[in-house]
């Protein structure tokens, strides 16, 4: 029988989930929030789409520290790499377009700043 191993917290504890009913969220659409406190994902389904707008239906938000937002980030890049490697490579259609989201990053800091010094 081949050795098993499982990874481990940085305490060395191994992270075990109960055995019990989760519900299960599709989600095709995904929006990212931030404060100085936590990150904010919310996953949910296109809704009504034009070809100006698309409307999310929001079915679960996310709120994360910013280390586990950090873990969960590594994990889902550890998962996608794998997936490629064994189905190939993803459709480009959704991808996101990383440049624009950085921007908006930025607009929103520089506002919340302004914001900050009008108080």
């Amino acid at each position: 029988m081949a050795d098993k191993t499982e990874p481990k917290l940085p305490s060395g504890q191994v992270a075990k989930w109960k055995d019990q009913e989760c519900p299960t969220v599709y989600a095709n659409m995904m929006g990212l929030a931030m404060t100085p406190f936590d990150i904010t994902v919310i996953l949910g389904e296109v809704g009504d789409a034009k070809p100006e707008e698309v409307t999310g239906i929001p079915r679960v938000k996310l709120l994360l520290s910013p280390e586990q937002a950090s873990n969960l980030a590594k994990l889902l890049n550890a998962a996608l790499e794998q997936y490629i490697e064994n189905n190939g490579q993803l459709r480009t259609g959704g991808a996101v377009n990383l440049d624009d989201f950085k921007k908006h990053l930025m607009a929103n800091r520089i506002a919340s700043k302004a914001k900050i010094r009008k108080l």
